[in-house]
């Protein structure tokens, strides 16, 4: 018995199942490679970050100069004085400051991981807090702005309670 010819519907069948086949494994490599680029993509925003990062840490030599051996007591009173006074160390402060709370909004958006976060700032984020945090109840009451460093608070109570 000879086998009959394929009618043109399992030929017309055939072929669209070998052009879907074809367009998964299209679709499976394009997904790979696209989640390789954002993985890049994600390291050299972290890179970026983090040379922008340590610039502005090289640039708050003072303040944290100022905070090595001062408790929160101490470091409330010049602080009181130098916004009372308008000095340049106030803003020198508050650079100081600024800088944590970047860190925290960033980490609460999402634009930096809370591990890059723990590799690199971790200790610094977590003395801040204890020194500052006193200076800045203060001047969350002396300003009406109860919000002022709440990403930094907030950042050092996450990174203490994940063991950082």
């Amino acid at each position: 018995m000879t086998p009959t010819p394929p009618n043109w519907t399992d030929v017309v069948t055939a072929i669209g199942s070998a052009a879907t086949g074809l367009g998964i494994v299209a679709l499976g490599i394009g997904a790979f490679l696209t989640r390789k680029q954002v993985q890049e993509v994600v390291k050299t925003r972290q890179t970026e970050m983090s040379v922008v990062y340590a610039t502005r840490w090289s640039e708050l030599v003072p303040a944290r100069q100022f905070a090595l051996g001062k408790d929160s007591g101490e470091i409330l009173l010049v602080f009181q004085s130098a916004r009372e006074n308008k000095t340049s160390q106030y803003w020198e402060f508050l650079h100081y400051l600024d800088f944590f709370e970047d860190l925290g909004a960033l980490c609460k958006q999402d634009s930096v991981s809370l591990d890059w976060i723990k590799q690199t700032y971790a200790s610094p984020i977590a003395s801040a807090w204890e020194r500052w945090s006193e200076a800045i109840l203060w001047l969350r009451e002396t300003t009406h702005v109860p919000t002022a460093y709440e990403a930094l608070e907030e950042l050092a109570k996450k990174l203490a309670n994940s063991g950082a």
